[in-house]
């Protein structure tokens, strides 16, 4: 039996398409119960998640994703980035703001924006930026690779507002 045919069986996801995105979001809140996370690695057949552990605010699990087996544990909790502020609301990011439709459009157009027209998307990662002193602001970061050389990322908000371009 065919797994179109059987319900039980999920279907592959592609997370570096808004559809895909839009269901990783929703698996991963009827999983966690909320869409919060301290970093977010999309690549196109899975994702890696960084997550607090519950009511443990020092200390982190990572998270295996894949559309058909859903989330799995992939490290043993450990310690959080020493130099990560304490609270937890500086160190998480809230998915919910994800504007999946303009992070859609950038993934697809991050290729020209790195003028790098014959490279492809490697991940989408999903951060809390500490860069600026006292400043926390969450920010997607598009890579692009075209050779072992030839590299490039797009930087950009939540709402997909593109903050940064660099090619390497």
């Amino acid at each position: 039996m065919s797994s179109r045919s059987d319900p039980n069986v999920a279907e592959p996801i592609d997370t570096l398409t808004a559809d895909g995105m839009r269901e990783f979001l929703r698996r991963f809140e009827l999983k966690f119960g909320d869409l919060t996370a301290d970093d977010v690695d999309l690549y196109s057949k899975d994702a890696v998640v960084a997550r607090m552990t519950p009511r443990q605010p020092t200390s982190l699990q990572r998270w295996m994703f894949t559309g058909t087996a859903g989330f799995e544990p992939w490290t043993p909790p450990s310690i959080r980035d020493q130099d990560q502020e304490t609270d937890q609301d500086q160190e998480t990011v809230d998915l919910a703001q994800l504007d999946v439709d303009r992070i859609g459009d950038l993934i697809e157009n991050a290729t020209s924006l790195v003028r790098l027209p014959s490279g492809h998307i490697d991940r989408v990662a999903i951060r809390a930026d500490h860069s600026r002193p006292g400043v926390t602001e969450p920010r997607v970061t598009v890579y692009v690779v075209d050779t072992d050389v030839a590299k490039g990322n797009v930087t950009a908000t939540l709402g997909g507002e593109v903050v940064d371009v660099q090619t390497a």
